[in-house]
């Protein structure tokens, strides 16, 4: 009794095993890289108002400390300017990064059984 018992144990854990190897690929195309650009998208958006920059567009126009004549308005404007050209380059870079990040998600797999394959490959054909 005890051996069939260990013998189903066995039996269930390599099915298990041989079912999650099947299904990962599929998972990591369709619910994992759904999730995964959620993932990305809530890192861009918490880029967004770590940099500030909406916060930056609004105010372009506004004055800075108060200054309202026509210096304080032609400073401030450029200045604020600078600060959006030089903060919209960051957030620029930081989604050039998370596009990355998705283009690398999906090559992955295929990537890796390349070289496995030719690991394999080189192994097999080296002389013994």
């Amino acid at each position: 009794m005890a051996q069939n018992a260990a013998v189903a144990a066995v039996r269930f854990v390599a099915l298990d095993l041989v079912g999650d190897a099947l299904a990962f690929p599929v998972w990591w195309y369709t619910a994992g890289f759904v999730k995964f650009l959620g993932w990305l998208g809530m890192q861009a958006r918490a880029q967004w108002h770590a940099i500030g920059l909406g916060v930056w567009l609004k105010n372009l126009f506004v004055p800075m400390f108060g200054q309202s004549d026509i210096w304080g308005r032609i400073i401030s404007f450029f200045m604020r300017l600078g600060q959006i050209i030089g903060r919209g380059i960051w957030y620029l870079a930081t989604l050039a990064l998370i596009v990355l990040a998705a283009v690398l998600w999906v090559a992955f797999p295929p990537a890796l059984v390349a070289l496995l394959v030719f690991q394999f490959a080189a192994l097999a054909a080296s002389p013994r």
